[in-house]
């Protein structure tokens, strides 16, 4: 009778130990629910998710970039998950791309890019080999890059001789080509680097070189009965030189060198566009080189020679702003920037022509110098790519850079041709591809 007693006392103290255990379980399962995204669970012939759920589930997965697991049965759990996932014991995971599919997250929101706060996202989770990032992609970088240009000289060229009919002086008409040398496309390149402070701004400097080489050659017009000659355009008119019976030359050079630095800082952001702001320096050296050859006749018969030399050297403050805008998760993106630099700085010109057969006698001679300010406005756009985790980038664009108040070769011809020096100046512009691969750390 004792021991059918405590049998029974022993069923009892067991069953109370059992309800006490499944309303502790009960207990852990609603407080775990309570925690996870609020989810309704998911009912045959129902709607998967709606944008509210969709909206929760991606806040609570971008908010530190640790999720707890949904309960199951729950939008956002897949049975397909480890078990090790799912269990209570550990309720924290990192975020994987499956977790935005199992969502019913479709292809056009796993294309989303960034996060302004540098939160991992779910591009970041598809174009970077699935696992987050805690840098956003538009984070500025050290790093270096080499680009190729390959840019032509506009609103430069010299209009330096013409075919003719006669000698010159009266009855003397044009007839035939007007003679040009007129820059054409050339290659060039710039190379640079940039030294990250932190995701938001960086150190930039970079070094551009361009140069470019025209000729030009005009032969007398075949005129039936003769008379047809080549007319210089560049010549002093108190030289007293007449026509040539050709053929006259020219050869025009421009060249030019670019050193700027400064630094470039994060303006506004988004998922999937970055706008940078930036201030720095500029230095700039610019040559124009010309020389015209023929032999001619007149008071001077013989070669005449007739050369100019503009130089510029400057410097001054650099203003640009730039920004990208990032399409899908494969790394490609829209680009445009745009920078503008008063500088002060110097003009040095000279204009001589001399009969090179007389053993170089001069025979007219201008030198001036000239203080001003040359504005420069370049601006790019283009298309670029960027590899998983950032490291490469490569681009592809248009660029055009104008210098405002520019002394060109063409104005300081007509200058002294005239001994007229006031308002000597002209647009010069340098246009083309260029096209940029960039190495970051």
């Amino acid at each position: 009778m004792k021991t059918r007693h405590r049998d029974t006392m022993f069923v009892l103290a067991a069953t109370a130990l059992l309800l006490v255990g499944s309303e502790a379980a009960e207990a852990q399962r609603q407080r775990t629910r309570s925690q996870a995204p609020q989810f309704r669970q998911r009912q045959p012939n129902q709607p998967r998710f709606n944008e509210n759920e969709r909206r929760d589930f991606r806040n609570a997965m971008l908010a530190k970039q640790r999720v707890k697991p949904v309960p199951s049965g729950y939008v956002g759990v897949s049975d397909s998950d480890p078990p090790e996932v799912r269990r209570s014991n550990r309720p924290y995971r990192r975020v994987q791309r499956s977790d935005f599919q199992q969502a019913g997250y479709g292809q056009e929101y796993l294309s989303s890019a960034g996060s302004d706060e540098g939160y991992c996202t779910t591009c970041n989770l598809a174009y970077e080999s699935c696992s987050c990032s805690s840098r956003p992609w538009w984070a500025h970088r050290t790093g270096v890059f080499g680009e190729f240009l390959y840019l032509q000289a506009s609103d430069a060229d010299v209009t330096h001789a013409q075919q003719q009919n006669g000698i010159g002086g009266a009855g003397t008409v044009p007839f035939g080509v007007i003679g040009s040398a007129d820059p054409d496309y050339e290659p060039a390149f710039r190379v640079g680097m940039d030294v990250a402070i932190n995701d938001c701004s960086s150190l930039f400097f970079s070094y551009s070189q361009f140069e470019s080489r025209t000729a030009d050659l005009v032969n007398p017009p075949n005129i039936p009965g003769g008379g047809g000659a080549v007319g210089s355009l560049v010549h002093h008119p108190g030289a007293s030189i007449t026509a040539s019976a050709g053929p006259v030359t020219a050869n025009y050079d421009i060249d030019f060198q670019l050193a700027d630095f400064g630094i470039r800082r994060k303006w506004k952001a988004g998922p999937r566009y970055i706008i940078n702001w930036s201030i720095g320096g500029r230095y700039a050296h610019l040559e124009q080189d010309f020389l015209q050859a023929g032999t001619f006749s007149g008071g001077a018969t013989g070669q005449i020679d007739t050369a100019t030399n503009v130089d510029f050297d400057g410097g001054g403050l650099r203003f640009g702003i730039d920004g990208e805008r990032r399409f899908g998760c494969h790394g490609f993106s829209l680009y445009a920037k745009a920078n503008v630099s008063p500088m002060v700085g110097t003009v040095q010109a000279d204009y001589t022509m001399q009969n090179v057969t007389a053993g170089n006698l001069l025979l007219a001679n201008a030198i001036w110098k000239d203080d001003r300010v040359i504005t420069v406005l370049d601006y790019e756009a283009g298309i670029s790519w960027a590899g998983p985790w950032n490291k490469w980038r490569a681009s592809l664009g248009y660029q055009a850079a104008h210098w405002f108040n520019m002394v060109t070769t063409d104005s300081f011809i007509s200058a002294a041709q005239a001994t007229n020096y006031v308002d000597v100046e002209g647009p010069l512009v340098f246009s083309g591809l260029v096209a940029r691969v960039e190495r970051r750390f």
